[in-house]
């Protein structure tokens, strides 16, 4: 989960950013330990300025909260495992969209870096937000035994428990290796993701993640005859491309809603790579249900989308 800082805000604590956090994230985490819907209660406010409805959820955040507090999410901590999700993969028969992966490991010290290609990417198998991820284009500007105590940190950040999100709480972090990939499109900083917003088995919209460096990252918002919607996000995130559809668009689309068939709500992501989809992550619960980068107006949009389980909402 990101949140946005206000402009006066960060002027005035900017050199004490990193204390700032601190504070906050423990306060957040006495919380989440206590009550991780009471944090939820609070973050929405924090986010969105008007208190959270569970009582009769509208707008997508409030359901994606519902859906946390209200239902079984024990197949959400599954498949939001980067490498458990593996298998779920296959069983659907679309193990060709798989990225190849180098190895997983439960400390640093297991991994064997002489092994490895010049690059790779390195991410906790319980991480979300585009946080914990290293992509490393030349292993011999390595610092090893930095690298080791920095992924080692990494495995005791218990992610889920500030952002109000439980379920990635009973997911055992583990440290996976994967390919690294190259973006078809030329003139990218970073891979571009394909998120599709998928509600009761079927896609609805796909919002586009591009140009990512370190927190900062641009979003767009195209239809299903990929046109592009705007005024669907926040100015503040609101990237200023045109992107092509992608050749793979269509396979990406049906490929999604296989995944998403028995779900209420998930995001399907993907990249794609010599024209073909590779799969990225599914996501239960997208922007943590505090989702600053859409409008009020979008985010009701979206609610509208999705029917709750066992309950007479729409």
């Amino acid at each position: 989960m990101k949140m946005k800082e206000n402009s006066l805000g960060r002027k005035i604590i900017s050199p004490f950013l990193p204390l700032y956090r601190k504070i906050r994230d423990g306060y957040y985490a006495k919380i989440g330990k206590r009550d991780p819907k009471e944090l939820a209660i609070l973050l929405f406010k924090k986010c969105h300025g008007c208190p959270i409805n569970l009582e009769t959820p509208s707008d997508i955040d409030e359901k994606i909260n519902w859906l946390k507090f209200y239902t079984n999410t024990d197949k959400w901590s599954e498949l939001t495992d980067k490498y458990l999700a593996r298998k779920y993969i296959k069983d659907k028969g679309l193990g060709h969209t798989l990225n190849t992966i180098y190895g997983v490991y439960e400390k640093s010290e297991d991994i064997n870096f002489e092994t490895l290609p010049e690059s790779f990417v390195i991410k906790l198998t319980n991480g979300g937000g585009g946080k914990y991820v290293k992509l490393v284009q030349n292993k011999r500007e390595l610092n090893i035994p930095r690298l080791r105590k920095e992924l080692n940190e990494w495995l005791k950040y218990p992610f889920g428990l500030i952002s109000a999100e439980p379920h990635y709480l009973k997911i055992k972090p583990q440290i996976l290796i994967e390919k690294y990939l190259n973006s078809d499109l030329k003139g990218e900083n970073s891979l571009v993701d394909y998120k599709f917003n998928c509600y009761n088995g079927k896609a609805y919209s796909v919002f586009l993640c591009s140009d990512r460096i370190k927190e900062k990252v641009n979003y767009s918002i195209y239809d299903l005859n990929w046109n592009l919607q705007p005024e669907k996000i926040t100015a503040h995130y609101r990237t200023h491309k045109v992107y092509p559809r992608p050749v793979s668009f269509d396979k990406m689309l049906a490929y999604s809603e296989i995944l998403a068939k028995e779900f209420p709500l998930v995001r399907v992501d993907w990249y794609e790579i010599n024209g073909e989809p590779v799969f990225s992550e599914m996501t239960f619960t997208p922007g943590a249900g505090f989702q600053t980068y859409y409008t009020p107006e979008y985010r009701q949009e979206l609610g509208a989308q999705l029917v709750l389980p066992g309950k007479n909402i729409s």
